[in-house]
């Protein structure tokens, strides 16, 4: 993956409700066209793709969450 430069803007608005909330914006994202990275795959006209993984599980607590003692409804009641 290449460097992106962003440039952005944060607008902050009010909803009909009276809510602020906040609009993202500004001109598209530019980048470094660096040889072998996505941008620079697509400066020199082709494409890119670049596959991706995202899991965020903390595996490791697992065990630790096994042992946890989860109340159910019926044993609520009983108390």
């Amino acid at each position: 993956m290449g460097l992106r430069v962003y440039h952005d803007k944060l607008d902050s608005r009010v909803d009909p409700r009276g809510r602020p909330y906040y609009w993202i914006s500004g001109d598209s994202p530019t980048g470094i066209p660096e040889r072998g990275s996505d941008i620079g795959t697509v400066a020199d006209g082709f494409v890119s793709i670049t596959p991706l993984k995202l899991d965020l599980t903390a595996y490791a607590l697992f065990p630790e969450l096994n042992q946890w003692e989860w109340e159910n409804e019926e044993n609520a009641s009983a108390s």
